[in-house]
């Protein structure tokens, strides 16, 4: 940083000027704290979160016990639910790094099928440090007809698939102009 920025900076803050050797100090832990980000991010991408990613059978366990947190869909091409949610999961998988997820051909995964005991599609199993904790039968628990993604990052941040941030199960437009929180309930 040259003199005249750290200069104009203790000028414009009058008693609460930023000293020179205060800056660098700044300036340099931020810089370590975007590089250890940005290795972050690029550990996350190598392990390939941030996406929603079709596997076979043979390598669902290995993906499954990498991940401290992962979630699954068993599904059919040609079942519009299955694509619905899919369509949801890869949205969800871009804002969640935190998580894998990974989607399955049921007719290609018989051996989980059988173990898991799934008899409907789709279904979502939700593994945490290498533990099954929840599995999502159908779309019930993601708005039933209408599965939308508020109540899909809902159910899976309650068993620990995804962590939100702040407002992020709010959303506001629509309409007539309503908020939708996960606070809100219609009462009619």
């Amino acid at each position: 940083m040259s003199s005249e920025s750290s200069a104009e900076i203790e000028t414009l803050g009058g008693q609460n000027a930023i000293s020179g050797a205060d800056m660098e100090l700044f300036m340099k832990r931020r810089k370590e704290e975007l590089q250890q980000e940005f290795k972050e991010q690029q550990l996350i991408m190598q392990n390939q979160h941030g996406q929603l990613l079709e596997i076979h059978e043979s390598v669902f366990l290995d993906h499954i016990s990498r991940s401290d947190r992962s979630v699954a869909h068993f599904y059919l091409d040609d079942f519009q639910p299955c694509r619905e949610l899919n369509t949801m999961l890869e949205k969800v998988a871009k804002q969640h790094v935190e998580c894998k997820f990974v989607k399955i051909k049921a007719d290609d995964a018989m051996w989980f099928i059988n173990k898991f005991k799934i008899q409907t599609l789709p279904s979502t199993i939700v593994a945490v440090n290498g533990k099954i904790v929840k599995k999502f039968i159908g779309l019930e628990e993601f708005g039933n007809e209408y599965p939308n993604e508020i109540s899909l990052k809902r159910a899976l941040s309650q068993c620990g698939a995804i962590f939100l941030k702040e407002n992020e199960l709010t959303r506001t437009g629509g309409l007539f102009g309503y908020e939708e929180g996960i606070q809100q309930e219609d009462s009619w």
